[in-house]
């Protein structure tokens, strides 16, 4: 994000998914909660969600045992690549030897 008085306007938000092991599923999502809990405390105003694709609705469904799943996060002021850069680290941590894909991070803004 560049420095200029416009990028202070933009409202960006993060998007993060990735596959996991179904069976890993309740792990993950209690390494994750855990951790996005720990970051809204650190940075308030956080808000931060984790959600899985249906089952059924994941190609992979009809080949392997893998889940989607995906962490949201958005801040009044938008995600600057600072705090990106601290959600990943933190992820990373919490979900080692979970991973079955890379994770996947898209940065949406508002309109």
């Amino acid at each position: 994000m560049s420095a200029g008085a416009g990028a202070m306007a933009e409202e960006h938000a993060l998007f993060v998914y990735y596959k996991v092991p179904a069976d890993d599923v309740a792990a993950v999502a209690t390494a994750m909660h855990f951790t996005q809990g720990r970051l809204r405390a650190e940075y308030p105003g956080l808000m931060a969600e984790l959600w899985r694709r249906p089952q059924g609705d994941d190609a992979a469904d009809q080949t392997s045992s893998l889940v989607t799943v995906m962490e949201t996060y958005q801040r009044p002021g938008g995600i600057d690549a600072s705090l990106a850069q601290t959600i990943e680290q933190a992820a990373a941590t919490a979900l080692a030897g979970h991973l079955r894909s890379p994770r996947h991070t898209e940065l949406f803004q508002t309109l």
